[in-house]
């Protein structure tokens, strides 16, 4: 673990002991004060982007006490309920549920499998990721923010890979007139993992 703060092992041990007290919240609190999943689908030939964001998302790191961040990261879970999400829009939150995720088989679950540092706030992880009874390896960039404590990872799913040809058609069916005739298979999706009591600006190499 390479750990350098200028206070000395005191103030090493104290953030420490706050990088575990963490963890153990995030297994066991309300992940949504946790954990953010957002997504960005797009529509029309102009591929304009449609945000939404899931609204219940299980967070279950593999170590309780990570002696690190890549350590509670690998081989972390997440399971996300897909009838719970939010666009900003009543009507399309009811379509995307009854006609997208409605047509596919059971809800999304996720496992991070791999988690590469480049930089002391930057890299990689690879997510395996189960939608439609079908586990694709997503390969997501992420970002390491101090000030605010919270890791972003950021990747692109293809529905085709899920076998989700059918849900598309479905969606684009649905909403042909709002969408011109076009709806993507490509989907951004965002995660935001907040890192409650732990950081400084002291603190680097936090995945050694």
């Amino acid at each position: 673990m390479i750990i350098l703060i200028k206070q000395g092992k005191t103030m090493k041990r104290i953030l420490f002991f706050l990088l575990i007290s963490a963890t153990m919240l995030m297994a066991e609190a309300d992940q949504s004060k946790f954990v953010k999943v957002y997504w960005k689908a797009f529509k029309t030939f102009e591929k304009i982007g449609v945000d939404g964001e899931f609204t219940s998302v299980k967070f279950t790191p593999k170590q309780l006490k990570a002696k690190n961040l890549k350590s509670l990261l690998l081989g972390a879970k997440i399971a996300i309920d897909t009838s719970k999400l939010e666009t900003n829009n009543i009507g399309r939150n009811k379509k995307i549920v009854k006609m997208f995720f409605g047509k596919l088989d059971g809800n999304i679950t996720g496992e991070i499998v791999k988690a590469e540092a480049k930089t002391t706030n930057s890299g990689k992880i690879i997510a395996k990721i189960t939608m439609n009874k079908k586990d694709v390896l997503i390969p997501m960039k992420y970002t390491f923010d101090y000030k605010h404590n919270q890791l972003v990872a950021i990747g692109v799913l293809d529905i085709f890979d899920f076998e989700g040809n059918a849900a598309l058609k479905s969606m684009n069916t649905e909403c042909f007139d709002l969408h011109k005739g076009k709806t993507w298979n490509d989907v951004e999706i965002e995660f935001r993992i907040h890192i409650e009591g732990y950081g400084g600006k002291n603190v680097q190499g936090i995945f050694g």
